[in-house]
C-alpha cells in the first residue's frame, strides 16, 4: 500500500491526534527516502526503533508537543543513523522537570551522539563537549554503582547506552575530586561575588555567596534564574581585585580553576 510513496521525502503529520508509535512505525519506517518526518502535536507516548535499518533517510524528527515522558524513546533514537535534527519541546519528559530547561537540552545532546540541531538551534562542538560532560559527571555515581553485578551493569548500560562511548571520549568520572570536594565545608569555600551584566545596565546589580567548588555550568543556571538569559548564548567572565578580566570558558570547571576570589565580580554577557 506505500507502493506510491517510495520517493516521498517529506511527510506532515500534525495534529493528527495520533496515539500509537507502532502505527507509525509499521506504515512508515521502511521508506527509503523519506528525510523530515513532522509529527507534533499529537498523543505519542513513546518512540521505538527496532533496528538501524528503519527510517534509512530521515534526518530530521518533529515530535513536540506529544506525551513522551521516558529516556528510553529518546535513547531509541540513537538507531536511526541519518538523524541530524530533533525537535522536542513540551514533552512531559522536559517540561515537568523541575530542572532549568536548557539541563533537558544537554541531557538530549548527550545522549543523541549525531544530533547537529535541536529545538531549531545549532548544536556547536563546544556545547557538545559539555553537555557529554556534565551527563558523565551527573550519572557517575550510578555507573559506579552498576559494576557491583552483572544485572545492575546490564541495567545502567540499557538506561545509559551512550555512557561508555562517552567515558572512551571524555575519560572516567574523577570521583576522588567529587569526594574530596564534598568534604569541604559550606563556610571554607564560600564565596562573596557581585554580579552584573556591563552591556545592559537596566539589569540589577546581584551580591551572591557561592561555593567555589561550583562549575561554571550551574553558574549559568543560577544566571537564568536571575536574568532568565539562555545559558546557551551566556558568555561570562569576571573581573579580579586588580581589574584584570578573564574569561570562564570551560563549563565544566570550578571557579575555584580560574582563582575567583573573594570580593571579584561576574560579567555576565550574551
Amino acid at each position: 500500500q506505500l507502493a506510491g510513496f517510495q520517493h516521498l521525502k517529506l511527510l506532515n503529520l500534525e495534529d493528527n491526534y495520533l496515539t500509537d508509535w507502532d502505527v507509525v512505525l509499521d506504515t512508515l519506517a521502511s521508506l527509503p527516502v523519506l528525510e523530515v518526518l513532522i509529527l507534533s502535536g499529537n498523543q505519542l507516548t513513546k518512540v521505538v526503533v527496532r533496528d538501524i535499518n528503519q527510517f534509512p533517510s530521515l534526518r530530521s524528527l518533529s515530535l513536540n508537543r506529544n506525551l513522551i515522558n521516558e529516556w528510553q524513546s529518546v535513547n531509541a533514537l540513537i538507531k536511526l543513523r541519518s538523524l541530524r535534527e530533533l525537535k522536542f519541546r513540551d514533552n512531559p519528559l522536559v517540561e515537568a522537570s523541575s530542572e532549568p530547561a536548557y539541563t533537558a537540552r544537554q541531557l538530549l545532546i548527550a545522549r543523541l551522539g549525531e544530533i547537529t540541531t535541536l529545538n531549531n538551534s545549532e548544536v556547536s562542538l563546544k556545547e557538545r563537549q559539555a553537555s557529554e560532560r556534565y551527563y558523565i559527571k551527573r550519572y557517575a555515581q550510578d555507573w559506579i554503582a552498576s559494576r557491583n553485578t552483572k544485572e545492575d551493569e546490564a541495567t545502567f548500560s540499557n538506561e545509559h547506552p551512550r555512557f561508555a562511548e562517552l567515558v572512551v571520549v571524555h575519560g572516567s568520572p574523577d570521583v576522588a575530586m567529587q569526594s574530596s570536594a564534598s568534604k569541604l565545608t559550606m563556610k571554607d569555600s564560600l564565596l562573596s561575588l557581585t554580579i552584573l551584566c556591563p552591556d545592559d545596565p537596566t539589569q540589577k546589580q546581584v551580591v551572591k555567596k557561592l561555593p567555589s567548588t561550583m562549575t561554571v555550568m550551574k553558574l549559568k543556571a543560577l544566571l537564568y534564574r536571575l536574568y532568565k538569559v539562555d545559558p546557551v548564548i551566556q558568555k561570562l567572565s569576571y573581573k579580579d581585585s586588580k581589574g584584570k578580566e578573564f574569561e570562564l570558558s570551560d563549563d565544566m570547571k570550578e571557579l575555584s580553576f580560574y582563582s575567583v576570589a573573594n570580593g571579584d565580580t561576574i560579567l555576565l554577557r550574551w
